[in-house]
């Protein structure tokens, strides 16, 4: 009885998390052209030159990748603060009347 209980309540917890606790999807910050380059980097041999020249391609890309990101990033952070700015305001407007 009391095990059932415990079961009872882990799933209820669960359906609780997924329905009510909805968490944002990871934002992927290499392209799929790098991710590419370090699965094909991880089956070379370490000590040849062909390895050495894929893995300062492979920095390069992922430089390149993490810039373009923070850009973005950057880029939409202005749009986010103007709509956090009109609904406080909204907000504020509607708590004075």
């Amino acid at each position: 009885m009391e095990q059932q209980l415990k079961k009872r309540i882990r799933k209820d917890l669960r359906q609780f998390n997924t329905k009510m606790i909805q968490t944002k999807p990871k934002e992927e910050k290499l392209s799929a052209d790098t991710k590419k380059v370090i699965s094909d980097k991880q089956k070379l041999e370490r000590d040849t030159e062909e390895f050495k020249n894929m893995e300062r391609q492979l920095k390069k890309t992922i430089r390149k990748d993490l810039r373009q990101y923070n850009t973005k990033m950057i880029q939409n952070k202005p749009k986010e603060e103007k709509l956090i700015a009109d609904t406080k305001k909204v907000i504020s407007d509607k708590l004075k009347l």
